[in-house]
């Protein structure tokens, strides 16, 4: 079984195809035992893991391993290396297994996690059944898996019948997952550069209870309530200084750049793992900017700039740019205060002439806006100034 594996980001959301030929299940008398196909390929299985969600994926395997078709109803996500083995053990028993990595494409790179289904379905009718099994799911040599239950239906459009349904095993989660109110999230500050193109988000944590604290933090980010390892966009890998100042950038690093989206809610909760056991805390929501936040830091005339800012969140913001100034004995920051104001439109004028420092002094103009309310630092694309770039 092919298992080359690429760092994780997954969506919440998947389909899956693959083909097998047809073999219709017949009944067999009134015993209503029905009999699975021995080859279907052509046709189409649907997995239903929950009846009250919406989330469900399609295989169809093919006449090889190799040749199973993979989709995904997610516009950003993309399945590779799709594999999928199907065996009829019995008149209406089949185990059926399926890998992929499903990622996304990161200009021009494929990041993403590898999933692995061992699932075995029972046919309770020519189109539909039950199954269970495990999903394994993260990189190879560090697997999450848990069991998974539900109904599948078959080479049709008709969906399960749930209330007629038997067999579908209680499935507890909390055998494997723990809930703690004992760490939280602290926003420190939302970034945004290259023209909005990068995001990022600086948090740390918030001790409620230092009993039995873990050695090791982590953090995940997803776009959904309740984000887990699983349905994670981003994974902060477990930390071993948790506290004591300790803080982490998400969407900062280079193999994430373009992930995190404008104007976008995301969720953010620390975890971490005991073996196959894993603790999540308190989670915090965050928009990035560009929604309820917008600013720039605009070309005006030569050495004079526009800070210009659009904020529908009510409070009170206080305004500063930050200059990094060239010195005899190395970079240093110069910050120019423009005082608070409250929610609204507007811009600044940024005068060079109005700080202390030659502008072929200055490296790099920043402007930020920090919520008195919440103390988090909204930071905007950054601008060149006359000395270049302090690294060449």
């Amino acid at each position: 079984m092919k298992k080359s594996v690429l760092f994780f980001i997954y969506p919440i959301l998947f389909m899956l195809s693959a083909s097998c030929e047809d073999n219709m299940g017949t009944t067999s008398g009134n015993n209503k035992e029905f009999s699975a196909p021995e080859n279907p390929s052509g046709r189409e299985f649907v997995f239903y893991p929950d009846r009250d969600s919406d989330w469900q994926f399609k295989v169809m395997p093919g006449e090889t391993p190799d040749m199973a078709a993979i989709s995904t109803n997610s516009s950003s996500t993309y399945i590779l290396e799709p594999y999928c083995y199907y065996d009829k053990v019995s008149s209406s028993t089949v185990s059926i297994s399926f890998n992929f990595i499903s990622y996304i494409n990161l200009n021009g790179t494929p990041i993403g996690q590898f999933r692995e289904y061992d699932l075995i379905l029972v046919f309770k009718a020519q189109d539909q059944g039950t199954f269970t099994g495990t999903v394994s799911y993260g990189s190879i040599g560090e697997l999450n898996t848990r069991q998974i239950s539900g109904m599948f239906s078959y080479d049709t459009d008709r969906k399960p019948d749930w209330e007629n349904a038997t067999d579908i095993p209680e499935i507890n989660e909390e055998d494997n997952i723990v809930f703690s109110t004992a760490l939280g999230v602290q926003i420190n500050s939302i970034s945004a550069s290259d023209n909005f193109r990068r995001h990022s988000i600086s948090v740390s944590l918030i001790v409620n209870d230092r009993t039995d604290l873990p050695d090791k933090i982590g953090y995940c980010l997803g776009t959904s309530p309740g984000v887990t390892l699983e349905t994670a966009l981003i994974t902060r890998n477990e930390s071993e200084i948790p506290f004591n100042g300790y803080s982490n950038i998400i969407g900062g690093y280079a193999n994430e750049a373009g992930i995190l989206k404008s104007g976008t809610t995301y969720y953010i909760r620390p975890y971490h793992k005991v073996e196959d056991k894993v603790t999540y805390y308190s989670e915090t929501p965050v928009e990035t900017l560009g929604g309820e936040i917008t600013l720039d830091l605009q070309n005006n005339l030569v050495h004079i700039f526009n800070f210009v800012y659009n904020i529908k969140k009510k409070g009170s913001y206080s305004f500063s740019t930050r200059f990094r100034v060239h010195g005899a004995n190395g970079d240093f920051f110069y910050t120019k205060e423009y005082g608070t104001r409250e929610e609204g439109s507007g811009s600044i004028q940024i005068n060079m002439d109005d700080i202390p420092y030659d502008w072929n002094q200055i490296h790099v103009i920043s402007g930020s806006v920090k919520d008195l309310d919440t103390g988090i630092t909204y930071s905007v694309p950054s601008i060149d100034g006359g000395a270049g770039d302090s690294c060449l």
